[in-house]
């Protein structure tokens, strides 16, 4: 909806074919001579947003694409004339890949969005309004710092870097700041414990979930269906906000053997279940799939009797040569079978044993969170260190604890730095569905964005992810993250 006087002084821009609508938003709010303000209004329950192939969004993609970018571009000319390439940087904002774009182009992003906000915040907005101007300032310029990170070898001759935590951030990455500097620490060198008996019968699955309800639902209904040969104590430490706390309750019902932490400490209450954790520990996110029977007994023999080995991961196969996180292909490294035949003499997916530093991306992240299996001693050990290295903000946020626990292999902070064998399978078990993201401390790309509340409807509708369609394809996964969304109704 529109007050009629917008209409009075603007009209949509030919110029910008497909994206005609978000032209005429962005002429509006750059305007000098008219103050106009938007707000986002509850989604009504009786809207239904239909999703076609013959979308014009999908059909003229392309072309939506360019136009978008030079209407971007315009529009920040009329802010700041004096910008030397205004097309590359409204590539830069609108791309969900920004990993692609330099290091001198993403320092002009950054102060770009600065620009942006001072020019906001001149306009006649409130007190309030100014603040949420700020607060989604810092949250962009958030993204920009952490990917400059990545490509110098000092954060502080990041301007972005600088500008951003001048902000204090809360959800930042705020202890990165100075790693590049900080003297290694010495070692904590602890008396070596006499070996208990470890049960191999048992793993602690830990999930992390925010307003991701029906999400969630998926990867405990498939969990349950297809891990086998172990008991599941699995546990859930989940956000929920709004429509999302009464599907999030609707989940609870559906599986009251897991045990809900609701999110009020994220670093006391993980430490907590870690503490009380069995000697295994699987890793999970919500929007994870499981789609093929896996056998775990396999994975933590392995761990058990072969020190050398980190960990055991269940999210990649030899197939997969491709990391769409910084969207490049990557060097898989040779596996070796280490695993034993089953009673009739056959092995359906053997383990295959890997040295992490032959492979790049996704073959070189020594600690994730996705679906890897660790010892819950090493957890304890990497919680401990990541602490004293870079102090309990790296224990603060999943991402945040994904980061800081291969730092601690990358940078060689942890005495098990030197420990470079992994395991995985042979053939995909599941699936990251990465069409969403509800985090905003690290700027991960996604596929076509399907919304949270649209996913949430799918709960109330009785959907399901069509495993079928996802066991038919899975030779064709090239990435453990795919876009592919398919759903049946039961």
């Amino acid at each position: 909806m529109a007050r009629r006087e917008v209409f009075d002084n603007f009209s949509y821009p030919s110029q910008y074919p497909i994206s005609e609508d978000w032209a005429l938003w962005l002429q509006v709010i750059t305007s000098t001579t008219t103050s106009f303000k938007f707000c986002t209004l509850p989604l009504p329950e009786i809207l239904c947003y239909r999703r076609h192939e013959n979308n014009s969004s999908k059909v003229h993609r392309s072309q939506q694409d360019e136009s978008s970018v030079q209407a971007v571009a315009d529009s920040l000319q009329s802010i700041a004339n004096d910008l030397k390439d205004p097309k590359e940087i409204a590539r830069a904002l609108l791309s969900k890949r920004k990993s692609e774009f330099s290091y001198e182009t993403l320092e002009i992003v950054g102060s770009t969005i600065l620009r942006i906000e001072s020019f906001l915040k001149s306009r006649d907005f409130t007190a309030e309004e100014k603040g949420q101007i700020e607060e989604e300032t810092t949250k962009r310029l958030g993204e920009i710092a952490t990917l400059c990170l990545t490509l110098v070898p000092n954060p502080s001759d990041s301007n972005v870097w600088r500008a951003w935590l001048s902000r204090n951030p809360m959800e930042g990455l705020q202890l990165l700041m100075s790693l590049a500097s900080k003297p290694k620490p010495k070692p904590i060198i602890k008396k070596k414990e006499p070996k208990k008996d470890i049960c191999l019968t048992k793993v602690t699955v830990i999930c992390f979930s925010k307003d991701r309800a029906w999400q969630l639902k998926e990867w405990i209904r498939t969990l349950f269906l297809h891990v086998k040969n172990v008991e599941l104590d699995v546990h859930v430490i989940y956000k929920a906000v709004g429509q999302f706390v009464k599907s999030y309750q609707k989940v609870k019902e559906m599986y009251p053997s897991v045990n809900w932490v609701e999110e009020t400490n994220f670093t006391s209450q993980l430490k907590e279940l870690v503490s009380k954790s069995s000697d295994f520990i699987l890793w999970g996110v919500d929007d994870v799939l499981y789609f093929r029977d896996v056998d775990l007994r396999e994975s933590l023999s392995i761990l058990h009797e072969n020190n050398d080995i980190i960990s055991s991961t269940l999210r990649l196969t030899p197939q997969m040569n491709y990391c769409h996180t910084v969207d490049k292909n990557t060097t898989v490294p040779l596996g070796v079978p280490i695993t034993a035949r089953n009673i009739h003499g056959e092995i359906e997916n053997p383990v295959l044993k890997f040295n992490r530093t032959e492979g790049t991306h996704d073959w070189d992240y020594p600690f994730e969170l996705c679906a890897t299996i660790y010892r819950k001693t090493d957890v304890i050990s990497y919680f401990e260190w990541i602490e004293h290295n870079y102090g309990v903000e790296g224990l603060s946020h999943p991402n945040k604890l994904e980061v800081c626990g291969s730092r601690l292999f990358k940078k060689n902070d942890h005495p098990d730095a030197d420990k470079v064998h992994c395991t995985c399978l042979s053939q995909p078990v599941l699936a990251v569905i990465t069409v969403n993201r509800v985090q905003d401390v690290c700027g991960a790309p996604i596929y076509d964005e399907l919304t949270v509340e649209e996913l949430d409807v799918l709960l109330w509708e009785g959907s399901e992810y069509d495993e079928e369609f996802y066991v038919n394809n899975a030779k064709e996964m090239k990435s453990c993250h795919i876009g592919d969304f398919k759903t049946v109704k039961k």
